[in-house]
């Protein structure tokens, strides 16, 4: 009696396992998909946004070409530096005066133009008070290679897109025209329309030098800036499976850091939900769900059946036995019920009393 008053128990608790264990299996499909689709999505972002660097390096140096094919440029720029004479400085006005024009239609941040070494000999802006670039990678790379190359520039709190191009070509072989275009949010912008709306994907251009750590361009709210620049330092040390940022509370974030235009001054932040799309974690729920219910109704027919073929039959054999026992009853016979095994013993039972009430007789 004992025992069938634990089985119910026994019952139920294996149907708790089994609930416990499905929700458990759906917990983690879900913590798993959820992260699956963000990494995705950052992967995702990771293209738009090289994508998009080479669409804006592709037009300020289309930009610079213009400016290079214009005869009025290059017409000024010979007649300055043909007509100087030794020890004379070079007058350059003129030149500005058409740089600023085209700067101007363009909408660049500034147009120089340099010398063999980096010299500042014309230009519409120095950025920073700078009057050489000779040390700039960019500056460095256009010279050895007699290409056009692309950098940064970290001006206070603005980023500045420039490309350095050889004049050789337009004959002018110790003169390289620098163009600046700032980095606005119009940048991010383009970087999250590559990606997909869809996405969610936030973009936040940070500065990290020797003056600390700014936003320079972010298409997050003011408060969600400063709290991702007090994460910076495990932001950068995550790698490149990103770090799980709480930006706002309620708004966890997948985020990772990957260096503009391979410099060490200007990074990118690119953010997306952490929960991946909820509009594929729906599509993806749904049959998960249905095979826990069918693994449940599994369960469940299993134990119907454990109960119906075993522990039934079980209960049977034992209550003729135990009244036997006590009785002395030796003419009781057991029906041949449940599985293969079940019967044998009922055999074996019903030829023991056999034997039994045979002996008794004699």
């Amino acid at each position: 009696m004992r025992t069938n008053r634990k089985r119910p128990l026994l019952v139920a608790a294996c149907l708790l396992a089994g609930i416990a264990i499905c929700a458990a299996i759906l917990a983690w499909h879900e913590w798993s998909l959820a992260r699956a689709l963000a990494s995705h999505d950052l992967q995702g972002a990771r293209a738009a946004l090289r994508a998009t660097e080479t669409q804006f390096a592709r037009e300020i140096t289309q930009r610079g070409e213009t400016i290079a094919r214009n005869q009025a440029v290059t017409g000024y720029i010979g007649q300055a530096l043909d007509n100087t004479l030794p020890g004379i400085e070079p007058d350059y006005t003129s030149v500005v005066d058409l740089l600023e024009e085209r700067r101007t239609q363009m909408g660049l941040a500034m147009v120089a133009m340099l010398d063999g070494q980096g010299r500042v000999l014309a230009t519409t802006d120095r950025l920073s008070g700078v009057r050489e670039y000779g040390a700039m990678p960019a500056f460095v790379a256009a010279k050895r290679r007699q290409m056009p190359e692309h950098g940064l520039f970290v001006e206070d709190d603005r980023a500045i897109r420039v490309v350095v191009m050889p004049l050789a070509s337009y004959g002018f072989s110790d003169v390289f025209l620098m163009l600046g275009e700032a980095l606005t949010p119009t940048f991010t912008q383009t970087v999250i329309e590559t990606s997909g709306k869809a996405t969610g994907l936030d973009v936040l251009l940070l500065a990290s030098d020797a003056a600390g750590t700014r936003s320079l361009v972010s298409s997050l709210p003011a408060q969600a800036n400063g709290n991702l620049a007090a994460q910076w330092a495990a932001l950068r040390a995550s790698g490149d499976g990103g770090a799980s940022i709480e930006l706002v509370p309620g708004d966890r974030r997948l985020a990772t850091s990957l260096p503009m235009s391979g410099t060490a001054q200007v990074y990118a932040v690119l953010l997306v939900p952490a929960n991946g799309d909820a509009q594929v974690r729906d599509a993806a729920r749904w049959p998960v769900l249905a095979g826990a219910l069918l693994a449940l109704l599994a369960l469940a027919l299993a134990i119907w059946w454990v109960m119906r073929r075993i522990f039934i039959p079980l209960d049977d054999v034992l209550r003729v036995a135990e009244y036997a026992a006590d009785t002395g009853d030796l003419h009781l016979r057991m029906q041949d019920i449940g599985i293969p095994q079940m019967k044998r013993l009922s055999a074996a039972f019903n030829r023991i009393c056999a034997r039994a009430s045979i002996t008794a007789r004699d």
